[in-house]
Protein backbone atom coordinates (compact mmCIF):
# COMPACT_ATOMS: atom_id res chain seq x y z
CA UNK A 1 0.00 0.00 0.00
CA UNK A 2 1.29 3.49 -0.82
CA UNK A 3 0.00 6.93 0.15
CA UNK A 4 0.82 9.48 -2.56
CA UNK A 5 -0.69 12.89 -3.30
CA UNK A 6 -3.42 12.32 -0.69
CA UNK A 7 -4.48 9.04 -2.35
CA UNK A 8 -4.05 5.44 -1.26
CA UNK A 9 -2.80 3.05 -3.95
CA UNK A 10 -2.80 -0.72 -3.61
CA UNK A 11 -0.29 -2.86 -5.53
CA UNK A 12 -0.65 -6.67 -5.53
CA UNK A 13 2.47 -8.80 -5.02
CA UNK A 14 5.82 -8.15 -3.34
CA UNK A 15 8.09 -5.08 -3.36
CA UNK A 16 9.63 -5.97 -6.71
CA UNK A 17 6.14 -6.20 -8.22
CA UNK A 18 5.29 -2.83 -6.67
CA UNK A 19 8.32 -1.14 -8.25
CA UNK A 20 7.42 -2.48 -11.69
CA UNK A 21 3.70 -1.76 -11.38
CA UNK A 22 4.23 1.80 -10.14
CA UNK A 23 6.61 2.61 -12.99
CA UNK A 24 4.01 1.31 -15.44
CA UNK A 25 1.21 3.33 -13.75
CA UNK A 26 3.25 6.54 -13.85
CA UNK A 27 4.08 6.00 -17.51
CA UNK A 28 0.39 5.45 -18.28
CA UNK A 29 -0.61 8.58 -16.36
CA UNK A 30 2.01 10.63 -18.18
CA UNK A 31 0.79 9.35 -21.54
CA UNK A 32 -2.82 10.19 -20.64
CA UNK A 33 -1.80 13.65 -19.46
CA UNK A 34 0.05 14.42 -22.69
CA UNK A 35 -2.79 13.15 -24.85
CA UNK A 36 -5.47 15.01 -22.88
CA UNK A 37 -3.37 18.18 -23.10
CA UNK A 38 -3.24 17.77 -26.88
CA UNK A 39 -6.99 17.37 -27.06
CA UNK A 40 -7.66 20.34 -24.79
CA UNK A 41 -5.41 22.52 -26.95
CA UNK A 42 -7.13 21.16 -30.04
CA UNK A 43 -10.60 21.94 -28.66
CA UNK A 44 -9.52 25.40 -27.48
CA UNK A 45 -8.23 26.08 -31.00
CA UNK A 46 -11.58 25.11 -32.49
CA UNK A 47 -13.53 27.29 -30.07
CA UNK A 48 -11.25 30.24 -30.80
CA UNK A 49 -11.68 29.70 -34.55
CA UNK A 50 -15.47 29.69 -34.31
CA UNK A 51 -15.55 32.74 -32.07
CA UNK A 52 -13.29 34.58 -34.49
CA UNK A 53 -15.55 33.60 -37.37
CA UNK A 54 -18.67 34.68 -35.47
CA UNK A 55 -17.20 38.12 -34.80
CA UNK A 56 -15.99 38.60 -38.37
CA UNK A 57 -18.03 40.78 -40.68
CA UNK A 58 -19.78 38.67 -43.32
CA UNK A 59 -18.16 40.61 -46.17
CA UNK A 60 -14.66 39.58 -45.15
CA UNK A 61 -15.51 36.18 -43.70
CA UNK A 62 -13.88 34.01 -46.36
CA UNK A 63 -10.52 35.79 -46.24
CA UNK A 64 -10.51 35.84 -42.44
CA UNK A 65 -11.28 32.12 -42.30
CA UNK A 66 -8.42 31.52 -44.72
CA UNK A 67 -6.03 33.44 -42.45
CA UNK A 68 -7.27 31.48 -39.42
CA UNK A 69 -6.50 28.19 -41.18
CA UNK A 70 -3.04 29.27 -42.34
CA UNK A 71 -2.07 30.60 -38.91
CA UNK A 72 -2.40 27.23 -37.18
CA UNK A 73 0.82 25.29 -36.62
CA UNK A 74 0.60 21.48 -36.90
CA UNK A 75 -0.33 19.83 -33.60
CA UNK A 76 0.31 16.31 -32.32
CA UNK A 77 -3.34 15.56 -33.05
CA UNK A 78 -2.51 15.91 -36.75
CA UNK A 79 0.15 13.23 -36.36
CA UNK A 80 -2.45 10.83 -34.93
CA UNK A 81 -4.61 11.35 -38.01
CA UNK A 82 -1.80 11.13 -40.58
CA UNK A 83 -0.53 7.92 -38.99
CA UNK A 84 -3.93 6.33 -39.60
CA UNK A 85 -4.08 7.45 -43.25
CA UNK A 86 -0.45 6.67 -44.04
CA UNK A 87 -1.27 3.32 -45.67
CA UNK A 88 -4.30 4.46 -47.68
CA UNK A 89 -3.53 4.57 -51.40
CA UNK A 90 -5.98 6.48 -53.59
CA UNK A 91 -6.38 6.74 -57.38
CA UNK A 92 -6.27 10.12 -59.12
CA UNK A 93 -9.75 10.00 -60.65
CA UNK A 94 -12.34 8.41 -58.38
CA UNK A 95 -15.59 9.17 -60.20
CA UNK A 96 -16.80 10.62 -63.50
CA UNK A 97 -20.26 12.17 -63.76
CA UNK A 98 -21.60 12.77 -67.26
CA UNK A 99 -24.81 14.61 -68.20
CA UNK A 100 -26.65 13.63 -65.00
CA UNK A 101 -30.28 14.77 -64.77
CA UNK A 102 -33.10 14.27 -62.27
CA UNK A 103 -36.67 15.59 -62.16
CA UNK A 104 -39.79 15.02 -60.10
CA UNK A 105 -42.78 15.59 -62.33
CA UNK A 106 -42.40 19.02 -63.88
CA UNK A 107 -39.78 20.09 -61.36
CA UNK A 108 -36.17 19.73 -62.52
CA UNK A 109 -33.62 19.34 -59.71
CA UNK A 110 -30.52 19.17 -61.90
CA UNK A 111 -29.85 18.83 -65.62
CA UNK A 112 -26.79 17.83 -67.69
CA UNK A 113 -24.45 17.86 -64.69
CA UNK A 114 -20.89 16.77 -65.52
CA UNK A 115 -17.81 16.80 -63.29
CA UNK A 116 -15.07 14.59 -61.85
CA UNK A 117 -14.34 13.58 -58.29
CA UNK A 118 -10.57 13.44 -57.89
CA UNK A 119 -8.14 12.60 -55.12
CA UNK A 120 -7.94 15.44 -52.61
CA UNK A 121 -11.30 16.96 -53.58
CA UNK A 122 -13.45 18.08 -50.65
CA UNK A 123 -16.67 18.94 -52.43
CA UNK A 124 -19.47 20.76 -50.62
CA UNK A 125 -22.96 20.79 -52.16
CA UNK A 126 -24.71 24.12 -51.53
CA UNK A 127 -28.30 25.16 -52.15
CA UNK A 128 -31.56 26.21 -50.56
CA UNK A 129 -33.64 23.76 -48.55
CA UNK A 130 -35.48 21.43 -50.90
CA UNK A 131 -33.25 22.25 -53.87
CA UNK A 132 -32.20 18.61 -54.27
CA UNK A 133 -28.84 18.37 -52.47
CA UNK A 134 -29.55 15.04 -50.75
CA UNK A 135 -31.16 13.69 -53.91
CA UNK A 136 -27.96 14.48 -55.79
CA UNK A 137 -25.90 12.51 -53.25
CA UNK A 138 -28.26 9.54 -53.54
CA UNK A 139 -28.08 9.69 -57.34
CA UNK A 140 -24.29 9.73 -57.24
CA UNK A 141 -24.10 6.73 -54.89
CA UNK A 142 -26.77 4.76 -56.74
CA UNK A 143 -29.29 4.84 -53.88
CA UNK A 144 -31.73 6.65 -56.18
CA UNK A 145 -31.78 6.34 -59.99
CA UNK A 146 -31.16 9.40 -62.13
CA UNK A 147 -33.39 10.10 -65.12
CA UNK A 148 -30.44 10.23 -67.49
CA UNK A 149 -26.67 10.46 -67.56
CA UNK A 150 -23.95 8.24 -66.17
CA UNK A 151 -21.97 7.94 -62.95
CA UNK A 152 -18.80 5.85 -63.23
CA UNK A 153 -16.87 5.01 -60.06
CA UNK A 154 -13.25 3.87 -60.19
CA UNK A 155 -12.78 0.19 -59.44
CA UNK A 156 -11.24 -0.79 -56.15
CA UNK A 157 -11.49 2.60 -54.45
CA UNK A 158 -14.74 2.18 -52.62
CA UNK A 159 -17.05 4.78 -51.10
CA UNK A 160 -18.89 4.95 -47.81
CA UNK A 161 -22.01 6.90 -46.83
CA UNK A 162 -22.12 8.27 -43.28
CA UNK A 163 -25.92 8.29 -43.22
CA UNK A 164 -26.09 4.67 -44.41
CA UNK A 165 -23.52 3.57 -41.84
CA UNK A 166 -25.43 5.37 -39.07
CA UNK A 167 -28.75 3.80 -40.13
CA UNK A 168 -27.21 0.30 -40.37
CA UNK A 169 -25.55 0.24 -36.92
CA UNK A 170 -26.45 -2.97 -35.10
CA UNK A 171 -27.75 -2.21 -31.58
CA UNK A 172 -26.36 -5.56 -30.39
CA UNK A 173 -22.90 -4.81 -31.73
CA UNK A 174 -20.11 -3.36 -29.61
CA UNK A 175 -18.32 -0.12 -30.47
CA UNK A 176 -15.02 -1.94 -31.04
CA UNK A 177 -16.54 -4.48 -33.43
CA UNK A 178 -18.47 -1.82 -35.35
CA UNK A 179 -15.31 0.23 -35.93
CA UNK A 180 -13.51 -2.87 -37.20
CA UNK A 181 -16.50 -4.31 -39.10
CA UNK A 182 -15.77 -3.12 -42.64
CA UNK A 183 -13.49 -5.53 -44.57
CA UNK A 184 -10.98 -2.84 -45.62
CA UNK A 185 -11.03 -0.96 -42.31
CA UNK A 186 -7.81 0.90 -41.54
CA UNK A 187 -8.23 -0.33 -37.98
CA UNK A 188 -7.15 -3.78 -39.24
CA UNK A 189 -3.83 -2.55 -40.66
CA UNK A 190 -2.87 0.36 -38.39
CA UNK A 191 -1.28 -0.24 -35.01
CA UNK A 192 -3.60 -0.72 -32.06
CA UNK A 193 -2.04 2.32 -30.39
CA UNK A 194 -2.81 4.54 -33.39
CA UNK A 195 -6.40 3.31 -33.58
CA UNK A 196 -6.96 3.77 -29.84
CA UNK A 197 -5.55 7.31 -29.96
CA UNK A 198 -7.78 8.07 -32.95
CA UNK A 199 -10.87 6.77 -31.12
CA UNK A 200 -9.87 8.62 -27.96
CA UNK A 201 -10.09 11.86 -29.95
CA UNK A 202 -13.77 11.00 -30.48
CA UNK A 203 -14.10 10.67 -26.68
CA UNK A 204 -14.23 6.87 -26.61
CA UNK A 205 -12.65 5.43 -23.48
CA UNK A 206 -11.64 1.77 -23.21
CA UNK A 207 -14.86 1.14 -21.28
CA UNK A 208 -16.91 2.84 -24.03
CA UNK A 209 -15.42 0.54 -26.68
CA UNK A 210 -17.02 -2.46 -24.94
CA UNK A 211 -20.48 -0.87 -24.82
CA UNK A 212 -23.32 -2.16 -26.98
CA UNK A 213 -24.47 0.38 -29.53
CA UNK A 214 -28.07 0.00 -28.39
CA UNK A 215 -27.09 1.44 -25.02
CA UNK A 216 -25.51 4.58 -26.50
CA UNK A 217 -27.07 8.02 -26.89
CA UNK A 218 -27.83 9.44 -30.33
CA UNK A 219 -24.70 11.57 -30.22
CA UNK A 220 -22.53 8.60 -29.26
CA UNK A 221 -23.95 6.52 -32.12
CA UNK A 222 -23.19 9.39 -34.50
CA UNK A 223 -19.58 9.37 -33.28
CA UNK A 224 -19.38 5.61 -33.84
CA UNK A 225 -20.65 6.02 -37.41
CA UNK A 226 -18.26 8.88 -38.12
CA UNK A 227 -15.27 6.97 -36.73
CA UNK A 228 -16.30 3.94 -38.77
CA UNK A 229 -16.45 6.04 -41.97
CA UNK A 230 -13.11 7.73 -41.34
CA UNK A 231 -11.48 4.36 -40.66
CA UNK A 232 -13.36 2.50 -43.42
CA UNK A 233 -10.52 2.45 -45.94
CA UNK A 234 -12.86 3.89 -48.59
CA UNK A 235 -11.48 6.42 -51.07
CA UNK A 236 -14.63 8.58 -51.04
CA UNK A 237 -16.61 9.71 -47.99
CA UNK A 238 -20.23 10.81 -48.58
CA UNK A 239 -21.59 12.92 -45.71
CA UNK A 240 -25.11 14.35 -45.50
CA UNK A 241 -25.39 16.87 -42.60
CA UNK A 242 -22.65 15.13 -40.58
CA UNK A 243 -22.47 17.81 -37.86
CA UNK A 244 -26.12 17.48 -36.81
CA UNK A 245 -25.52 15.01 -33.97
CA UNK A 246 -21.88 15.76 -33.18
CA UNK A 247 -20.71 17.96 -30.31
CA UNK A 248 -18.09 20.63 -30.89
CA UNK A 249 -15.11 18.44 -29.94
CA UNK A 250 -16.15 15.63 -32.29
CA UNK A 251 -16.87 18.13 -35.06
CA UNK A 252 -13.37 19.57 -34.66
CA UNK A 253 -11.82 16.10 -34.91
CA UNK A 254 -13.89 15.33 -38.01
CA UNK A 255 -12.83 18.62 -39.61
CA UNK A 256 -9.17 17.88 -39.00
CA UNK A 257 -9.53 14.29 -40.24
CA UNK A 258 -11.21 15.46 -43.45
CA UNK A 259 -8.47 18.02 -44.09
CA UNK A 260 -5.87 15.23 -43.93
CA UNK A 261 -7.98 12.59 -45.71
CA UNK A 262 -6.07 11.58 -48.89
CA UNK A 263 -9.19 10.52 -50.79
CA UNK A 264 -12.22 12.65 -51.69
CA UNK A 265 -15.08 13.98 -49.61
CA UNK A 266 -18.60 14.81 -50.82
CA UNK A 267 -20.65 16.65 -48.21
CA UNK A 268 -23.96 18.45 -47.68
CA UNK A 269 -24.08 20.72 -44.63
CA UNK A 270 -25.72 23.91 -43.40
CA UNK A 271 -22.83 24.56 -41.02
CA UNK A 272 -21.15 27.46 -42.81
CA UNK A 273 -18.04 27.44 -40.66
CA UNK A 274 -17.56 23.69 -41.20
CA UNK A 275 -18.00 23.88 -44.97
CA UNK A 276 -15.74 26.94 -45.35
CA UNK A 277 -13.07 25.22 -43.33
CA UNK A 278 -12.95 21.90 -45.21
CA UNK A 279 -14.09 22.67 -48.78
CA UNK A 280 -11.87 23.24 -51.79
CA UNK A 281 -14.62 22.73 -54.38
CA UNK A 282 -18.35 23.48 -54.52
CA UNK A 283 -21.44 22.25 -56.39
CA UNK A 284 -23.90 25.14 -56.11
CA UNK A 285 -27.60 24.88 -57.00
CA UNK A 286 -28.51 28.04 -58.91
CA UNK A 287 -31.67 29.51 -57.34
CA UNK A 288 -32.34 31.69 -60.39
CA UNK A 289 -31.95 28.89 -62.94
CA UNK A 290 -33.72 25.69 -61.78
CA UNK A 291 -31.84 22.56 -62.79
CA UNK A 292 -28.50 24.31 -63.11
CA UNK A 293 -25.59 23.44 -60.80
CA UNK A 294 -22.41 25.51 -60.95
CA UNK A 295 -19.09 23.75 -60.32
CA UNK A 296 -16.70 26.04 -58.47
CA UNK A 297 -13.10 25.57 -57.42
CA UNK A 298 -11.48 26.96 -54.26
Amino acid sequence: MEVENFHLHEYPGNFADYVTAKAFRLKTLQSQFVHESELLAFEAEGIADRRAAAKAASRGLDSKLSRIKKARAPRPVDQIITEIYGGLHVKDVLCRVESLSKSYGERTLFRDLSFEIRRGNRIVVLGANGSGKSTLLRALTGEEPADSGQVTWAKGGGRVSYNRVLADLDPEDTVTHAVNALPDSLALTATKKSVNRFLAMFQFSEADLKQRIGNLSGGQRARVAMAQCLLSGASVLVLDEPTNHLDMSSTQVMERALLHFPGAVLVVSHDRFFTDKVANRWLVFDAEAPGRIDVRHG
